[in-house]
């Protein structure tokens, strides 16, 4: 009986010292990668610094450059943007009359899209291909009727 308890003893006395030669080897590792980490943020440090001052000079080239800029005489715009063209087409009236609650994701995307949040709720749109198609994806939710507008 004390022969056993002697070996259970020597084996938690060997389990002990595996366990410590484990977390050494643990805190050896980290502190590695302790020093790793450090002299990488070292290296950034010298180049972040690098950058600054590349930044800086660009900063003053670029100050430069407007006072250049503003002594040349301005030309004439001769690229204006053309006005777009007047829709002279129908337009419809588009009222959300049943909810989107239970609904699919595209088709209350497509419903947004027409312009309507909430029931009851009216909006006048371009009558062309596309807003037919979004019509009719969700026209079990609108009710369409069609408007004259003067644009």
């Amino acid at each position: 009986m004390a022969e056993d308890i002697k070996v259970a003893a020597e084996e938690k006395a060997a389990v002990k010292a595996s366990a410590a030669k484990k977390t050494t080897a643990k805190t050896a590792a980290a502190k590695t990668t302790a020093a790793k980490t450090a002299a990488a943020k070292a290296t950034d440090a010298k180049t972040t610094t690098k950058k600054t001052s590349a930044a800086k000079e660009t900063v003053n080239k670029a100050a430069a450059a407007p006072a250049e800029k503003a002594e040349e005489p301005k030309k004439a715009d001769s690229k204006k943007k053309a006005a777009a063209p007047k829709y002279d087409g129908k337009y419809i009236k588009v009222t959300l009359v049943k909810s989107t609650i239970g609904c699919k994701k595209n088709q209350i995307d497509t419903v947004k899209a027409l312009g309507l949040n909430k029931i009851r709720q009216s909006n006048i749109i371009k009558d062309n291909a596309a807003t037919r198609g979004m019509i009719n994806k969700v026209s079990h939710l609108v009710c369409v009727s069609e408007v004259k507008q003067e644009a």
